[in-house]
């Protein structure tokens, strides 16, 4: 939601102050962010897995795993809970950090685009240099959200590599 707001900030002129009035309707807010927020996650999480997919594919195959390997087919021919509880776990980091690295870009771009149109209406004084300081961190959160969900998708096939073994 960040970004989407930096975005509509950003091109409509709003003033941000506006978020002032959110403490006094913060259950509607939470509950129309939510509805909203949510259902965009699921779209950024897909558009990422299928950015990722020949990365994966890569990984997969340094893994000795067919291009056909399941993982739900893994978990449920070995039926164990331990197993189970393993790669639940880190593929809730995987999309996590698949996310990320997506949402950060964006949140990067949006509002360092945000403060260097809007900063200079609102006061905000040497905006392009903040901006830039906004976007290259944001960045840099990307980039490691990426490394990060390479490292985990490494270690998720080689356990699988072991278990299948």
């Amino acid at each position: 939601m960040v970004w989407i707001l930096a975005i509509i900030f950003c091109f409509t002129g709003m003033d941000p102050s506006l978020f002032i009035l959110i403490k006094d309707f913060w259950g509607l807010f939470a509950v129309v962010t939510t509805a909203i927020a949510y259902p965009i996650g699921i779209l950024v999480d897909t558009f990422a897995d299928k950015l990722l997919e020949g990365w994966n594919e890569k990984i997969k195959k340094q893994h000795n795993l067919p291009a056909d390997f399941s993982l739900l087919n893994l978990l449920h021919e070995k039926n164990d809970p331990n197993i189970t509880s393993y790669f639940t776990y880190n593929r809730f980091k995987t999309r996590v950090a698949r996310s990320s690295f997506i949402n950060f870009a964006m949140i990067g771009i949006a509002v360092g685009m945000f403060v260097l149109l809007q900063g200079p209406p609102l006061g905000m004084t040497q905006s392009g240099t903040i901006s830039m300081v906004i976007f290259v961190t944001f960045i840099l959160l990307s980039v490691m959200a990426l490394l990060l969900w390479r490292e985990i998708a490494k270690t998720v096939y080689e356990k699988c590599e072991t278990v299948r073994a």
